[in-house]
């Protein structure tokens, strides 16, 4: 149930940035952005930006789950796997780029949280 939790939280904050994103560039192409004020407010009052705000809620109630078994030091790093999320949702929503080099150093990062992650041999001097 841990697991889910985490799953759960990693994918709801990552549709939750994915909804402020979207808010702001519906608002980008309504006003001035470099009036802040106005930008701001229609920002934060955009229906993606409360939407957004729902699923940052719904994913810290998933790690309140999630941690009560998982060790935080090792499920907050796990939550690179978003890295991934964002990259690829934001390519197919947003039209940003998805260079090799982005792709590769995702990749590099969650190989080492999934080595971190992975049981390993005891070492003298530190605990398991």
């Amino acid at each position: 149930m841990a697991l889910v939790s985490l799953i759960v939280a990693i994918i709801l904050n990552s549709v939750a940035l994915l909804f402020v994103k979207h808010s702001v560039a519906a608002v980008a192409d309504m006003l001035d952005p470099f009036d802040s004020l106005a930008f701001f407010v229609e920002t934060v009052t955009h229906p993606s930006f409360l939407l957004g705000g729902c699923s940052f809620i719904a994913a810290v109630g998933a790690w309140i789950l999630a941690l009560r078994r998982i060790e935080l030091s090792l499920a907050y790093p796990s939550t690179i796997a978003s890295y991934a999320l964002i990259a690829v949702a934001s390519y197919l929503f947003f039209d940003e780029s998805l260079t090799i080099n982005r792709v590769f150093g995702i990749g590099l990062i969650v190989v080492g949280v999934a080595i971190m992650n992975s049981p390993s041999a005891s070492v003298p001097g530190f605990e398991e």
